[in-house]
């Protein structure tokens, strides 16, 4: 990497956004990273989701995207993109 490619001081932005980062390995100059529109942590997890059998659910159609968890020994959860694409996180 060039020493021209992060040249000039860490922005103030990222410095506080991301303060454990070592800047000094950059492969892009800092003034190409943009936002990405909401800051860290920006989005609210979905926290304690109510659940429910799939028989019994009627809001969801059954072309409708979803992201499966299957753990041994617990029930499958379907998760709808439609919730996931805004929240990210579930707990």
């Amino acid at each position: 990497m060039a020493p021209e490619a992060h040249a000039g001081s860490v922005p103030p932005r990222l410095a506080r956004q991301w303060p454990e980062t070592d800047f000094s390995s950059a492969s892009v100059r800092f003034d190409e990273i943009q936002s990405g529109g909401v800051p860290r942590d920006g989005i609210p997890a979905v926290t304690g989701p109510a659940m429910r059998r799939v028989g019994s659910e009627t809001r969801i159609c059954t072309a409708e995207p979803v992201t499966t968890v299957e753990l041994a020994g617990a029930v499958p959860r379907a998760y709808p993109l439609r919730y996931l694409t805004w929240h990210e996180i579930v707990n």
